[in-house]
């Protein structure tokens, strides 16, 4: 009878690995051997212990995502492709943040201390020399629990609204990227809406009227503050904007005084009624220049 033959076994140059931990679980990672080369890629993405139903469905759910990462780094070693944009021109993710800092700094947009903060937290998450075109699903997936996990800044976890705006901050680089065709698509446009961090809901308290009428009637050392107080309960500006407010940013339009400014901000400025007790008391047109409150 002759013998059958074994099927050759297929070397690949990327393995993947375990590696057990300490606590029980394992942690998956790359074996890449490549001309004569060998080095390796930790995936951040770990296998916990247990038998029941939930742990084995995670399990899977993991070990899938670290095959997708597997094969697409088969395909980008033999064939320089898998959503790469511009293979001969790799940029690294830290300069792309760095890129962007610049860019929206060009455009005099706020948030410049987010992205330091971001690209700082990214310096952590992946290592100095991370590829940007590399980024994918798994890698947001895994941003955003380090965030939730490990980034202890000062000690201390970082709260929920601080890990919506660091989310909100490398998906706005994100798609930038894109834009510069730098990348094919946003990974955290397949993400989840469960998986995204989001802005907790606030506790917003008012005064009644009843209140603010007691508020004007009650006698203070410090006159400025109640007075900006009280423009504020009438026009409802934030304190960032009562503190810049100057009188050359009260004009009248269509017979309504109304408050501008010349730096951008999201939300228009509201008019205010000539019988107004913030304009009443506070509008002095020569002193166009000063600040109303200062």
């Amino acid at each position: 009878m002759p013998r059958i033959k074994k099927p050759k076994k297929v070397k690949e140059p990327i393995r993947l690995r375990m590696k057990d931990l300490s606590d029980g679980s394992k942690s998956l990672y790359l074996d890449i051997y490549r001309n004569g080369k060998r080095t390796y890629e930790y995936l951040k993405l770990y296998l916990i212990p247990g038998t029941d139903s939930n742990t084995r469905r995670q399990n899977e759910i993991t070990m899938a995502a670290a095959n997708a990462i597997k094969s697409k780094r088969i395909i980008e070693l033999t064939s320089g492709e898998a959503g790469i944009v511009n293979h001969t021109d790799k940029i690294y993710l830290l300069d792309w943040m760095q890129t962007y800092l610049e860019y929206q700094e060009k455009r005099d947009k706020k948030g410049i201390g987010q992205i330091k903060a971001v690209t700082h937290i990214l310096k952590e998450y992946a290592g100095e020399r991370f590829i940007l075109d590399r980024v994918d699903l798994a890698f947001c997936q895994g941003y955003i629990d380090y965030m939730l996990t490990t980034f202890r800044p000062k000690g201390k976890p970082i709260a929920a609204s601080t890990r919506n705006t660091y989310y909100q901050i490398f998906n706005g680089a994100l798609n930038a990227a894109v834009r510069a065709k730098r990348l094919l698509r946003n990974p955290f446009n397949e993400m989840e809406k469960s998986e995204k961090p989001k802005m907790p809901e606030s506790v917003r308290s008012y005064m009644t009227i009843e209140e603010v009428r007691a508020l004007i009637a009650t006698p203070m050392q410090e006159g400025r503050v109640k007075n900006a107080y009280l423009f504020s309960c009438f026009c409802g500006l934030r304190i960032s904007d009562i503190v810049g407010l100057k009188w050359k940013n009260v004009f009248v339009d269509n017979g309504q005084y109304r408050c501008g400014s010349l730096y951008r901000i999201e939300a228009a400025w509201p008019y205010l009624r000539e019988n107004d007790t913030g304009v009443r008391q506070n509008h002095q047109p020569e002193k166009r220049r000063s600040s109303q409150f200062g």
